[in-house]
C-alpha cells in the first residue's frame, strides 16, 4: 500500500483518456478504502492527501470520462475527512463575513 499511488501517478498524465480515468477511479478507491476499524496512521493520512493532491491537477482534464472519475474520487475525499471540510467551510463563511461590504464591491473590475 505504501507505493501503490506513487505507481499509479504517471498514468494520470498518459495520452488516452481511458487509462488517465482508470488511474482517477484507482486513486479515488485507494483513498477512500480504509481498514477495518477505520483508523488511519499519520502515514497514511499523508499519502492520502498526497492522492488527492495528484487528482487535482486533472480539473481541467478535456475528457469528460476523466472530470466524471474525478467527481466520483474527490467525493470519497469528502466522505473520509467531511469534519474537516465541514471546519474548513465554516471558517471560509466566517472570513466572508468578516470582509467589509465596501471592500468587496471595490475588488470587482
Amino acid at each position: 500500500r505504501d507505493s501503490a499511488h506513487d505507481k499509479i501517478a504517471p498514468l494520470l498524465w498518459d495520452k488516452i483518456p481511458e487509462v488517465r480515468a482508470s488511474a482517477v477511479y484507482c486513486l479515488g478507491t485507494y483513498i477512500s478504502n480504509t481498514s477495518d476499524d477505520g483508523q488511519r496512521n499519520s502515514h497514511a493520512i499523508n499519502i492520502e492527501q498526497n492522492a488527492g493532491v495528484m487528482l487535482l491537477s486533472l480539473v481541467t482534464d478535456g475528457s469528460p470520462l476523466v472530470r466524471r472519475e474525478l467527481v466520483a474520487a474527490f467525493h470519497g475525499i469528502i466522505q473520509q475527512y467531511e469534519r474537516e471540510f465541514q471546519i474548513a467551510a465554516l471558517r471560509c463563511s466566517e472570513n466572508e463575513r468578516m470582509v467589509p461590504s465596501n471592500l468587496s464591491t471595490s475588488l470587482t473590475p
